[in-house]
């Protein structure tokens, strides 16, 4: 006899990991080409307006995975923050890890900066679809401000 349970259970698992899939490949492709044009700006001593403060931070090898991020700072009279605008993983098996890891080395690094919060792009984006387990795998909460962005305080 057929296991219902066990075939849906295995489709909604395909269905995620093919939104991960999906969301990655059209991160990657913003991505790169934003990290291209930073490392011309960077090379020639360019200003280009487009990556203007943009950072990136990476993690290899993470249990043989990797993660990429591309973040920018913001500031006003009260607080200072860091706005994560893209996130990714170099798999399906191993991106939430890598990426575990990334968030954990930004916040360490960006605390001593004086940096009091990390941001993640609104639900839908690609900074959260491309997070196996939601933004909260990650430490990430729901701002309650903007319900529609997470947040980690440092």
């Amino acid at each position: 006899p057929l296991d219902y349970e066990k075939g849906e259970a295995a489709i909604t698992q395909a269905n995620l990991v093919l939104t991960w899939e999906v969301a990655t490949a059209e991160a990657l492709k913003v991505m790169i080409p934003l990290l291209l044009k930073r490392a011309g700006a960077d090379k020639d001593n360019k200003v280009v307006e487009e990556v203007t403060g943009m950072e990136c931070a990476l993690a290899f090898s993470i249990g043989s995975g990797s993660a990429c991020a591309i973040y920018r700072h913001g500031k006003d009279a009260t607080s200072s923050w860091v706005d994560i605008e893209h996130l990714v993983g170099s798999s399906v098996a191993v991106s939430l890890e890598a990426q575990q890891f990334l968030i954990s080395y930004l916040a360490a690094e960006l605390k001593t900066e004086g940096v009091q919060e990390m941001r993640l792009a609104t639900p839908g984006d690609t900074a959260v679809n491309t997070i196996l387990g939601g933004a909260t795998a990650l430490g990430f909460t729901a701002r309650t401000s903007d319900s529609a962005s997470f947040s980690l305080v440092l």
